[in-house]
């Protein structure tokens, strides 16, 4: 779910990138295991307050999409939900080698007031 100050669609950009991003103002999520028995995860997911000034090398977009968010003073329930899911179907999963490719979820640097989004993020280490 996401609300802004104006409701409008934005492009939601689901993007890979070859090496980290750099500067920018974000903070590191805590990581939650689904199994208290699971070891420490290594991956990290960040949230962005400020676009990073550094773009790691983009590989591509993986998905775009439009998606209509809603005033934060309104009825959320008519917002749109983007749900993201690899290696399900038949199809390849999504993989990450080392520590420097990422994915990113982005607006494509639009900048908008009041953007508030919820976003979950759930992986597989091995």
């Amino acid at each position: 779910m996401a609300t802004q100050t104006t409701a409008s669609s934005k492009d939601v950009y689901f993007v890979r990138r070859s090496s980290a991003n750099t500067n920018g103002t974000s903070s590191v999520l805590t990581n939650v295991p689904l199994d208290s028995n699971n070891s420490a995860a290594t991956a990290v997911v960040r949230a962005y307050t400020a676009n990073p000034s550094g773009l790691g090398t983009l590989v591509g977009n993986i998905r775009v999409r439009k998606v209509f968010v809603s005033l934060a003073s309104g009825n959320t329930s008519n917002a749109d939900e983007m749900i993201l899911e690899f290696g399900t179907r038949n199809t390849q999963p999504l993989i990450l080698n080392g520590t420097s490719e990422l994915v990113a979820i982005n607006m494509n640097g639009v900048t908008t007031a009041g953007n508030s989004f919820c976003i979950s993020v759930e992986w597989t280490e091995v």
